[in-house]
C-alpha cells in the first residue's frame, strides 16, 4: 500500500509537469533508463498511465511494452506485486467498447481484443510465478503455502478485470476466453492453483455464462488433480446456477441440458470415489444438485425423485449413520421444501430418508415442511398428501418451544384451510387425521375453530354434490359439536359462537334429525355455565330468530330459556336491551295477538320466579 501511495504522488507530479509543458514522451523514455529493474518497471507503469490518460500515447502500445518488460522479473514475490500494480493502474484505461483510450500509432489500431490478450498473458505469467513460490525452499513449505493463500487475490485480479470488460460477452467468453482459461488450469498440474482458479472462474463470471458452458466446466473439474476438492467446486457451480435465474437464463435451460451434465458428473464421482471419499462429501453433491434442480427445473419432479432415490441407495449401504451424515440428509430433504413442499411429500423415498433423522432433526424438518406448505398456499387435494403431511409434522406437534408455539399454531390453522378434496368423504377422513394430532395439546385452541368452520364448509359442499347423504352430513355436524365441547373448557364464548354458526348452517342446508336443537341446547348450556354477557345473548337471539327448522315446542322451550338468561343480566340497562332484542322472537306477523300473549306469559312467569327467590 505504501508503494501505491508513493507512486500516486509521483503520478500527480507528472500531471503537473505536463501542464508546465513537459513532454510526457520524454519522461516515459527517461524512466526506462533507471538502472534497477524493479524500480524501472514501477516507474514505467506510472509514467505510461499518465502518458495514456493525457492522450499522447495509446493504451495498446503501453501494454505491449509492459507485458514484455515484466517478463524480466524472475523473483516470484516481486514479480507478482509489480504485475498486480500494473493491473490496478491500467484497469481504467484498458481498451474496451466504451473506453476513450486506444491506439494512436497508425500500425496499432487498438481494440478490446488487446485487453483480453494482455489480461490472459498476465494471468498465465502470474500463475507461473505463484506456483514457483511453493518450491522456493523445501524446509518452508508450510510458510510458502500460507503466503500463496494470501496472494491468491493478486492472481485472481486478472479474472476480475476480464469479467468487467464489456467486450467479453457470452460468445467471446465461450469461444475465446474460457478455452484458454481451462487449458491453463489443466496444464498447470498444481492442485492449489487449479482449485483457486476454477473457483474464481465460477464466482466472477456471470451465471448466464455458466449456463451455456456448464459442460466444459464439469469436464474440466473431472480431469483435475486428485488433491483438488472437486466437490466444493461443483457445489459452488450449482449455487451460481441456482441464483436469480432470469427469463433469458430460463430459455437457455431449454437449450442446454444442465441437469443431465450435472447428474452425469455426480454419478461419475460416486462411482469412482465411493471407496475413498467420505459419504458426507458425496451426499453434498446430491444436495447441491437437488437445490439447482428445484430452482432451474421446478416442473421436473422426476429429477427430484431421481436424486432422492440415488441418495437413499447411498445411505442404505451404511451400517452406521453418524451425526454429520444425518445433517446432510436433513439438508437434502429440506432443499425442495421451499418451492415443492406439496409435491415432495408424495415421494416414498422422502419418507424413507426422513426415518433416518434424529428426533431433533425430524422436528426441524417438520417446521420447514409446514412453512413451505403455507408459503406455497396451494390446495391439498388428495388424502395421501394429508396423511403424509400428518406423519411428517407429528414430531413438531409433540415437542416445541414456547417461543415458536404461536407461529406453529398459525401455520397449522392455515394448513387446515388449504385442504380441498373433490371427494367429500376423503376430505373428512383427512381432517380427522389432522384432528388426532392437536385435539389434546396446545394447538387445540387455535386449530379447533378452524376445523369446525372447515367442517361446516364441507357440509355445504356435500349438500351440493350429486351423491349427498344426510347421514354423512349428520356425521360432520356431530364431529363439529364434539369439537366445540372440547374447546368450551378453555374458550367457552368462542365455542358458543361456533355452535350458533352450526345452527345457522344446519338451517341453510336443511339437515333433519333434530340436530339443530342439539346444537342450540348445547350453546345455551355453555352460556349458562359462565357469567351472563349481553353481546353473546344478543347473538343467541339472532340465531333463534333466523333458524326456522326447530319444532314448535322446541322453539318455545328455547325462548323461555333465553328470557331467563335476559333477566339474569346484572345491569338493568343490559336487561332492557336484551328484552328489546328478545321481543323480536315473540312477534309473529301471522298472529301478533297470540305471540304477545305468549310473551306476556313468559315475562310474568319469570317475574314470579324472581320474587320467589327473593
Amino acid at each position: 500500500m505504501s508503494v501505491f501511495n508513493s507512486l500516486k504522488e509521483l503520478e500527480d507530479f507528472l500531471v503537473e509537469e505536463k501542464k508546465r509543458g513537459k513532454l510526457l514522451s520524454e519522461i516515459y523514455e527517461a524512466v526506462q533508463e533507471t538502472p534497477h529493474l524493479l524500480e524501472r518497471l514501477y516507474l514505467m507503469v506510472t509514467a505510461g498511465v499518465v502518458f495514456v490518460k493525457a492522450k499522447e500515447a495509446g493504451a495498446t502500445e503501453i501494454m505491449k511494452d509492459l507485458i514484455e518488460m515484466l517478463k524480466a522479473v524472475k523473483n516470484p514475490m516481486k514479480g507478482l506485486f509489480v504485475r498486480y500494480y500494473a493491473l490496478k493502474k491500467l484497469k481504467d484505461i484498458l481498451p474496451d467498447k466504451s473506453t476513450i483510450y486506444g491506439g494512436y500509432l497508425p500500425s496499432h489500431h487498438s481494440n478490446s481484443n488487446d485487453s483480453i490478450i494482455f489480461l490472459l498473458q498476465n494471468l498465465f505469467e502470474m500463475n507461473r510465478l505463484w506456483i514457483r513460490m511453493q518450491h522456493l525452499s523445501p524446509r518452508d513449505k508450510g510458510r510458502h503455502r500460507s503466503d500463496r493463500k494470501e496472494l491468491s487475490v493478486v492472481v485472481g485480479e486478472n479474472l476480475i478485470r476480464l469479467s468487467n470488460l464489456e467486450s467479453v460477452n457470452i460468445e467471446v467468453y465461450q469461444s475465446f476466453v474460457l478455452p484458454r482459461l481451462l487449458a491453463l488450469i489443466h496444464n498447470c498440474k498444481d492442485p492449489f492453483s487449479q482449485q483457486y482458479l476454477m473457483d474464481s472462474i465460477i464466482q466472477v463470471f456471470p451465471y448466464e455464462y455458466h449456463v451455456r458452458t456448464v459442460n466444459y466446466l464439469l469436464e474440466t473439474c473431472a480431469g483435475l488433480h486428485n488433491a483438488v476438492d472437486t466437490g466444493t467446486l461443483f457445489v459452488s457451480l450449482m449455487e451460481r446456477l441456482s441464483i436469480s435465474l432470469s427469463t433469458e437464463s430460463a430459455e437457455l435451460n431449454k437449450e442446454v441440458d444442465i441437469f443431465g451434465a450435472s447428474k452425469q458428473f455426480v454419478d461419475r464421482a460416486v462411482k469412482e470415489q465411493y471407496e475413498i471419499t467420505p459419504l458426507t462429501k458425496l451426499m453434498e453433491l446430491e444436495v447441491a444438485l437437488l437445490k439447482m434442480c428445484v430452482k432451474c427445473y421446478p416442473e421436473k419432479l422426476e429429477h427430484v425423485e431421481s436424486i432422492l432415490d440415488d441418495a437413499f441407495k447411498l445411505v442404505q449401504k451404511q451400517t452406521k449413520v453418524d451425526t454429520d451424515l444425518l445433517q446432510i440428509i436433513y439438508k437434502l430433504l429440506a432443499s425442495p421444501l421451499e418451492g415443492l413442499a406439496l409435491q415432495t411429500v408424495s415421494m416414498k423415498t422422502f419418507f424413507a430418508l426422513a426415518e433416518y433423522l434424529s428426533n431433533e432433526l425430524k422436528e426441524k424438518l417438520a417446521r420447514d415442511l409446514l412453512l413451505g406448505l403455507v408459503k406455497a398456499h396451494k390446495k391439498i387435494s388428495s388424502l395421501e398428501t394429508i396423511e403424509g403431511v400428518a406423519i411428517l409434522i407429528k414430531p413438531l406437534l409433540q415437542n416445541y418451544s414456547k417461543y415458536e408455539l404461536e407461529e406453529v399454531q398459525v401455520n397449522i390453522s392455515k394448513l387446515i384451510h388449504m385442504i380441498d378434496i373433490s371427494n367429500c368423504e376423503q376430505e373428512f377422513v383427512g381432517l380427522m387425521k389432522l384432528k388426532e394430532l392437536f385435539v389434546r395439546n396446545d394447538f387445540m385452541e387455535t386449530a379447533i375453530p378452524v376445523m369446525v368452520w372447515t367442517l361446516y364448509k364441507l357440509a355445504r359442499k356435500a349438500s351440493n354434490s350429486a351423491s349427498k347423504s344426510q347421514a354423512f352430513q349428520l356425521d360432520l355436524f356431530e364431529t363439529a359439536c364434539s369439537l366445540c365441547e372440547a374447546l368450551a373448557a378453555k374458550r367457552s364464548e368462542e365455542a358458543v359462537n361456533l355452535l350458533l354458526q352450526g345452527v345457522t348452517s344446519l338451517d341453510l342446508i336443511g339437515v333433519e334429525g333434530g340436530i339443530s336443537g342439539k346444537f342450540m341446547a348445547k350453546a345455551l348450556s355453555l352460556y349458562q355455565s359462565k357469567s351472563p354477557k349481553l353481546s353473546l345473548i344478543v347473538t343467541v337471539i339472532g340465531s333463534l330468530e333466523r333458524v326456522k327448522t326447530f319444532a314448535r315446542g322446541e322453539r318455545e322451550g328455547f325462548n323461555k330459556k333465553v328470557l331467563k338468561l335476559c333477566m339474569e343480566l346484572k345491569a338493568k340497562e343490559e336487561q332492557c336491551k336484551a328484552l328489546l332484542a328478545y321481543s323480536h322472537l315473540i312477534c309473529s306477523k301471522d298472529d301478533v295477538f297470540s305471540t304477545i300473549i305468549v310473551g306476556v306469559e313468559c315475562l310474568y312467569e319469570e317475574r314470579v320466579r324472581q320474587e320467589q327467590r327473593v
